[in-house]
């Protein structure tokens, strides 16, 4: 897994190339929804973080369920997003929008059922690099989404962001940050608290910590956390409070300091914002070191999934 976390840089160039390579049309559908379940629908997460970045103005819905969602119709851009292409809730929802012929679908997935009943019934389809852990193919799923996006006029031209974070995303020397942390944290339970219009960074890393780091985590948002959840943080030993902090405006800041003056315990990831793409990709991939080293700390294998695999062979 380490190498999979070093390369990540590498993903969004590739990403984005294959999905600009695909032929279509410019469309102006309602809305956009997001077909995904566990890795492969943090996508759609972020694309909800960046609309504002994005100037995307059309509603932005995500869909982790077997059927389709009841506002779905022929006007929306459904999109449908499984690193295996075998991921069963988002195969269903895929075969009941084919049925009802929407005509506007897009497939992003490395191989298996969904690539190949796209490839056969002529469905646009953007084939990723496979042999990953769907969690670590983020910045594949990411950039072939805004490829996808642009390719069909919902999006301007992002060649300019991507080759800016391939080139400025420094893995190896965020390793060696998550390292510190992960011994940090030893034997706590993070909770995560982000402004709410972060929150997808404080899932994400919430997710890692799940998968990666074989441990419980939570999140929550700010402010709504001042308002319940800071009376158990306080005393609370196990827990261990990490704020997410886009350096924004000044009412923002001063929120920030009385918590921590209220938690302090609290440790803050500052994000920077001025680049926003490499400030939450650089917290991502921080996220992912802090996960894979809490695993070898505690003499556990960061990769496999082995009780999520289970679930998926007794559902199949």
């Amino acid at each position: 897994m380490r190498q999979d976390i070093l390369g990540i840089p590498q993903q969004f160039a590739l990403g984005y190339e294959l999905a600009r390579a695909i032929k279509s049309r410019r469309v102006n559908p309602q809305s956009v929804i997001i077909y995904g379940m566990g890795g492969s629908a943090l996508p759609g997460e972020l694309l909800q973080l960046f609309a504002k970045s994005l100037s995307l103005k059309k509603p932005i819905y995500i869909n982790r369920d077997y059927e389709l969602p009841p506002y779905a119709d022929k006007k929306d851009m459904h999109i449908f997003i499984s690193y295996s292409g075998n991921t069963e809730e988002t195969l269903s929802a895929y075969k009941e929008a084919r049925r009802q012929a929407f005509p506007h679908m897009i497939i992003i997935a490395s191989g298996g059922t969904l690539m190949a009943d796209a490839q056969k019934n002529g469905i646009t389809a953007v084939l990723v690099p496979g042999g990953i852990q769907p969690r670590m193919a983020l910045g594949y799923q990411f950039a072939a989404l805004l490829g996808v996006l642009e390719r069909m006029g919902i999006i301007a031209t992002q060649q300019d962001m991507i080759t800016r974070l391939a080139k400025t995303l420094n893995s190896k020397i965020l390793e060696k940050e998550g390292k510190k942390l992960a011994k940090k944290f030893n034997d706590k339970i993070l909770t995560f608290y982000a402004p709410d219009e972060y929150r997808a960074l404080a899932y994400i890393l919430k997710i890692q910590m799940n998968e990666n780091g074989k441990t419980h985590a939570f999140l929550n948002t700010i402010p709504e956390m001042q308002h319940n959840e800071l009376m158990a943080a306080r005393d609370n030993k196990p827990i261990q409070p990490v704020i997410l902090n886009p350096l924004t405006h000044g009412t923002w800041k001063r929120r920030v300091a009385i918590i921590k003056s209220l938690l302090p315990q609290a440790h803050t990831i500052d994000i920077n914002n001025k680049n926003i793409y490499n400030g939450v990709f650089a917290t991502l991939t921080l996220g992912n070191w802090i996960s894979y080293y809490t695993a070898l700390n505690n003499n556990i294998d960061p990769s496999p999934v082995h009780l999520v695999e289970a679930l998926k062979k007794e559902l199949a």
